[in-house]
């Protein structure tokens, strides 16, 4: 359960790659939380910044179904 809440936290980790990188030279360090943030604040372009936020949810989604139920988690040992 750790790795899969770490793994949603560095998916939405954008504080740090902003403040040391901003994106990097040429968009090479851009992550899609970058991205969105860069859509929905700088562009004011609101609108396709939730769309793209409802697709980062729907993939954080699909992996965490994914990994719990690879992991079995919640299922009782006998």
């Amino acid at each position: 359960m750790s790795t899969l809440l770490r793994a949603v936290w560095e998916f939405n980790n954008v504080d740090l790659i902003f403040a040391m990188t901003a994106g990097g030279p040429a968009n090479h360090t851009m992550t899609m939380t970058m991205y969105v943030a860069n859509q929905a604040i700088v562009a004011q372009n609101f609108g396709y910044g939730s769309a793209l936020t409802v697709v980062a949810f729907l993939i954080l989604m699909l992996f965490a179904v994914g990994y719990l139920k690879l992991s079995g988690f919640g299922k009782e040992d006998n």
